[in-house]
């Protein structure tokens, strides 16, 4: 998640703001692989749910 938010934000694939918060939920996913911070495996879970939600929407309205 955190390399296809830094390609897509690179390459202004998808929306700023999904590019955003797909960073936030990848710097997650990783930190989630700690186990000290095993915790933010539920914040993971979360945001991936909103992230796909959002871009969802997106390719709905997007212009054709």
């Amino acid at each position: 998640m955190l390399l296809i938010s830094l390609v897509a934000l690179r390459s202004a694939a998808l929306p700023k703001a999904l590019n955003l918060i797909g960073l936030v939920v990848g710097a997650s996913g990783v930190l989630s692989a700690l186990p000290s911070l095993g915790g933010s495996g539920a914040i993971f879970g979360l945001s991936q749910i909103v992230w796909f939600a959002y871009l969802g929407y997106w390719l709905l309205r997007r212009p054709q």
